[in-house]
């Protein structure tokens, strides 16, 4: 278990995506935000009535698609699909010794099909969405590294749990729960880091002392979970949605927990640059007061 020394900050954020040039984004107008509609290939438009034959006949920011004027694509980012089963929650001793008290006991969740961000949400995203108007500004402090216009792929640091569930909510997504996001890190079978129960190296994650910064997210695809989600382990620390509770485990539901109905601190997940392998182990717990933000402390969402 890890509770970081805490910042005050006061600021807000949010996110979404469409891609173009990228893998499919989209299946049906559901996966996309609303206002926005899917096309054939998998790209979030947003709807308009400007009739146009040309894109200079469209707004700045905007282009020509089948005779109407289209808000451009942005690249924030795709999900993955976790699918609808049981999973090993906690402390799996057959090949851990490392493992917490909180993390115990080692208990078969049952978790709904759900999607999750592939990657840890990244600036240029971020800054998209204070550009729309829905987000403030996250902390600036020297270490957090606010440039999305030279740092763009670098995931957003300096946030506090409320601004994740902001960004998340207007999105039209939300934060994984800790049910959730574990079974994304690890799969079914109880793996100790998201790639299997090897130790971590720098060809797997960004930890310790591979680096003195975060990375660009997804870099290092050789440390994928089981279903194909990056940095899920190093990187940056990520907020998830439950109250954090030392003792939930022994009383938590056995399908979709929640976690705890109220608290103090909120869960974060996955460890980060320059912290030691213990932090990254997929069953490791921490907590943080949800109004205070960590230069290495990101998010992820899901739907």
């Amino acid at each position: 278990m890890v509770r970081f020394p805490v910042a005050m900050l006061a600021c807000h954020l949010l996110l979404w995506g469409g891609c173009a040039g990228e893998e499919v984004e989209c299946r049906t107008d559901e996966d996309c935000l609303p206002g926005y509609i899917c096309d054939s290939a998998g790209t979030c438009w947003k709807l308009s009535t400007d009739d146009c034959t040309l894109d200079d006949d469209c707004d700045p920011g905007y282009v020509c698609v089948d005779s109407k004027c289209q808000e451009e694509p942005h690249d924030l980012g795709k999900m993955v699909n976790i699918p609808a089963g049981s999973f090993m929650m906690g402390c799996n001793e057959a090949v851990d010794s490392e493992c917490d008290p909180d993390e115990f006991p080692y208990h078969s969740i049952d978790l709904l099909a759900f999607k999750i961000d592939e990657t840890e949400v990244f600036q240029e995203a971020y800054k998209l969405c204070m550009d729309d108007g829905a987000c403030l500004m996250p902390g600036t402090d020297e270490a957090c590294h606010w440039d999305p216009d030279n740092r763009g792929r670098h995931p957003v640091v300096c946030v506090t749990w409320l601004q994740a569930r902001a960004f998340c909510t207007w999105a039209d997504k939300r934060l994984p729960t800790e049910a959730e996001w574990e079974k994304a890190a690890r799969g079914e079978d109880g793996l100790v880091y998201p790639w299997g129960n090897t130790a971590p190296d720098c060809t797997l994650a960004n930890f310790e002392d591979c680096n003195a910064d975060n990375l660009e997210v997804g870099s290092i695809a050789g440390g994928a979970s089981p279903y194909g989600a990056l940095d899920m382990a190093g990187n940056v620390w990520e907020w998830v949605n439950d109250y954090y509770d030392e003792n939930y485990y022994p009383d938590s539901p056995a399908e979709n927990p929640q976690g705890p109905a109220s608290g103090t601190n909120r869960v974060m997940r996955g460890g980060g640059f320059g912290y030691a392998p213990n932090y990254m182990r997929t069953s490791n717990r921490g907590g943080n007061e949800e109004d205070m933000y960590r230069t290495p402390l990101g998010f992820r969402c899901a739907k």
